[in-house]
């Protein structure tokens, strides 16, 4: 029996503070994938230059290789 207490003493204890950290981490990374996706969407709207169709005829990106853009068909 007093083994069994300090095995659970020597492992129970860095498991709950494993847990708990990783509870805390993961709604860090939850709260910045959020702002990184606002953060995209922002800058794909912002980095819009008009299109060869004015200001109705959608828009290239300033840099040609933002995901988001599109890509003129080889010649």
């Amino acid at each position: 029996m007093q083994d069994m207490l300090v095995q659970i003493g020597n492992y129970g204890f860095p498991m709950v503070v494993a847990i708990y950290l990783l509870v805390r981490v993961e709604k860090k990374l939850d709260a910045l994938t959020g702002a990184i996706s606002r953060l995209e969407q922002v800058l794909a709207a912002s980095l819009k230059v008009p299109g060869p169709g004015g200001a109705s005829g959608g828009g290239e990106a300033v840099f040609p290789g933002y995901a988001g853009t599109r890509r003129a068909a080889a010649p």
